[in-house]
């Protein structure tokens, strides 16, 4: 069922997320506040209860979240355990006696229902990449990954952020001998611009030399858990790097005769542009410096200058780094052949409206190859 189906769209979606978490944040911040500096009136009265923040981090907050939340019983139910797991770390950093019986019984259930969700996650993962592997015998494993994901868990926010990481693991472990097809019946590269995919490897190569050094020298100087703690993270981070590379050396831009396919690495997965939708399309030479924070700009360039900029008439909703998504009106793309690329888009253009109009788009500018 869609969220459409249950009452709330995304963006209510969004909203009452943000309103929950803004509430939480308060009281957690307000208790903080209460407990290490309270007023003189409650000094006097030997100090705030313990009760009402208790009550207030493992009920009220979970109760809050689950009411804006309400149209979608899942994902409030969800979130409202989530809270109240939350609620039961941030009561026992702040009050002074967690030591009960009853507190020791909340924590175990805690930590239960952690494990109990990770072994859920670990499930739904094994599950999913078993039913990739099936879909992607003869087809793109990419394109397997995406329609599982969106049969089992629509389009949401969460089921975009699963993608990304199922994606980048399956990026990083699938086999380079096999050729992935794409859409489109003319794709352009973006690996060799300015030495991307090399500049990449250098890095990843420079980073596994420091991970060693790094690891003993925080195990000497800092503490055990520290070190290992920056290690995780950093092989993680590794990974996502790693998983960038290999797909900007398997997933290229493309044209179809209707569409252009963004793909950028784990930048873009796969976004469709109609070409109707293209207002102007130009070459750009190193000189012409284009903004990384620009409203509306996708920019997808990892080496150097963009040498294409494409204006669309109006904005559409494009999903990038984490599946979140963005509203583009102006694409910056760094490709390998800028000129090929903008002579096949104004050729499409022109067999497609070949009386209506004759093709807008040209290189205003030299490119640098």
């Amino acid at each position: 069922m869609n969220t459409a189906a249950r009452g709330m769209d995304q963006s209510g979606q969004r909203r009452a997320t943000a309103w929950a978490l803004g509430f939480a944040f308060a009281v957690y911040l307000f208790s903080w506040l209460m407990l290490r500096s309270p007023p003189d009136w409650l000094r006097a009265a030997d100090g705030l209860p313990q009760w009402p923040i208790a009550f207030d981090l493992l009920l009220t907050v979970p109760a809050v979240y689950w009411w804006l939340h309400r149209r979608d019983r899942r994902r409030a139910w969800l979130g409202a355990f989530a809270l109240a797991g939350c609620g039961i770390w941030v009561a026992t950093q702040l009050l002074p006696d967690t030591s009960g019986p009853i507190w020791s019984g909340l924590r175990l259930a805690r930590t239960v229902g952690i494990g109990i969700v990770v072994l859920i996650e670990v499930g739904i993962v094994i599950g999913m990449l078993r039913f990739v592997a099936v879909l992607a015998r003869d087809g793109n494993p990419d394109y397997a990954l995406r329609d599982g994901l969106r049969h089992r868990l629509g389009t949401t926010l969460a089921a975009r952020i699963m993608a990304f990481d199922l994606r980048m693991w399956l990026h990083v472990f699938a086999g380079s001998r096999r050729r992935w097809t794409y859409a489109g019946d003319t794709h352009f590269r973006y690996d060799r611009k300015d030495g991307n995919a090399g500049n990449q490897q250098a890095f990843l190569i420079l980073m596994l030399i420091d991970l060693p050094v790094g690891h003993a020298m925080l195990m000497l100087f800092a503490s055990t858990t520290a070190a290992w703690v920056l290690t995780v993270l950093t092989l993680l981070s590794l990974a996502l790097m790693f998983a960038h590379y290999r797909a900007t050396l398997r997933c290229p831009i493309s044209l179809s005769r209707d569409a252009l396919y963004l793909r950028y690495g784990l930048a873009v997965a796969e976004a469709a542009v109609p070409l109707t939708a293209i207002a102007q399309a130009q070459a750009l030479s190193n000189r012409d410096g284009v903004g990384r924070r620009a409203p509306g700009l996708l920019r997808l360039c990892d080496a150097g200058e963009p040498n294409l900029r494409l204006v669309l008439h109006e904005p559409v909703m494009i999903a990038g780094w984490f599946g979140i998504e963005r509203r583009i009106d102006t694409i910056a793309l760094g490709l390998d052949q800028p000129r090929e690329f903008l002579a096949e888009l104004n050729a499409r253009l022109a067999a497609r409206e070949p009386a209506a109009r004759a093709p807008v788009h040209g290189a205003t500018t030299a490119a640098d190859d």
